[in-house]
């Protein structure tokens, strides 16, 4: 797996992205059903905004994120994928998210 690491900021701009893609648009635009975004969630690896209602808001950094591990998930089984996301959010600097990294695997 490469780790490259980014200088962009971990979470954009509210103000420049003030509603985000809802889970469901978020799930129809990369292939993934709203429960595997869930599961992602839940493991930590994608921290999206909510909404006044409590409804996710994912931001376009979330959604780069989200389609990696998909395609990470395409060459590796889902719990390796998610093994080497935990080791990755382990060494990244405090205040660093995972949507700030580009991730892929070799091989």
């Amino acid at each position: 797996m490469q780790l490259i690491t980014s200088d962009r900021p971990a979470r954009p701009d509210d103000a420049a992205f003030p509603s985000g893609y809802t889970l469901k648009q978020a799930a129809s635009a990369l292939g993934l059903t709203e429960s595997q975004i869930r599961s992602w969630i839940q493991a930590g690896f994608v921290e999206p905004r909510r909404d006044e209602r409590g409804a996710y808001r994912f931001s376009f950094p979330d959604l780069v994120l989200l389609r990696s591990a998909k395609e990470l998930t395409r060459t590796l089984s889902a719990r390796k994928v998610k093994r080497a996301l935990t080791r990755l959010r382990g060494q990244l600097p405090r205040g660093k998210a995972l949507s700030a990294l580009r991730i892929a695997a070799e091989g």
